[in-house]
């Protein structure tokens, strides 16, 4: 997406904006392995695992679902606004005889729908592929445009891979054919630009 403008100071200069719709994001991020942050349900932390020193939540992970139990639990997630349409099935690259692939899936979308406390210091990490089996293991975050996977620094760096494998803005500044070539920030937080969210974020952070 390409947004063409002219500079207020300076009428003869055009300013090209150019921003790229996260489907596009997400293409990238799996053609180059990019590594993305897990949500925290995924791994809670030893204090949800051993609650009540005990591990029935550890045995409740490694209980397989049968087939039509799996069923049930998605529509109600789905029913209760818990997930989405994308999580309510059984994906039909999940093998019958497979049931733990569906069953860890399962599991981990009811703790995501539970919000069960978190404690775990160091989330994984892990490349994205665009598979919606595996959609949902991936955090999420707030931004101008609706929840991404993505944070500000993802997108700034995932655009400027896919713009450099068209164009080399090292070179073009070079010759002359532009004066520069800048990431645009739209803070942490997903926020409209304006002066007092660049304060806020950049020059004061601390308030």
């Amino acid at each position: 997406q390409l947004k063409l403008s002219r500079s207020r100071q300076d009428p003869e200069l055009i300013c090209c904006r150019i921003r790229a719709p996260f489907a596009v994001l997400e293409q990238e991020a799996d053609r180059l392995g990019y590594s993305l942050q897990f949500r925290p349900e995924v791994d809670p932390g030893t204090d949800f695992w051993f609650q009540g020193k005990g591990d029935e939540e550890i045995k409740e992970e490694a209980r397989d679902l049968e087939r039509d139990e799996t069923n049930r639990i998605l529509q109600k997630l789905y029913k209760a606004q818990k997930i989405s349409a994308n999580d309510n099935s059984i994906f039909d690259s999940e093998p019958r005889e497979k049931k733990a692939l569906w069953s860890r899936r399962v599991h981990t979308l009811e703790r995501i729908a539970d919000q069960v406390p978190c404690d775990n210091d160091y989330p994984a990490y892990a490349p994205f592929k665009q598979d919606p089996k595996r959609r949902h293991l991936f955090r999420q975050y707030p931004s101008v445009r609706g929840k991404t996977l993505f944070q500000s620094k993802d997108r700034l760096e995932l655009t400027q891979s896919i713009i450099a494998a068209i164009i080399d803005p090292v070179v073009l500044k070079k010759s002359d054919i532009i004066l520069d070539f800048l990431p645009l920030h739209d803070a942490n937080q997903g926020e409209a630009i304006s002066n007092e969210v660049l304060s806020k974020r950049w020059v004061t952070p601390w308030k």
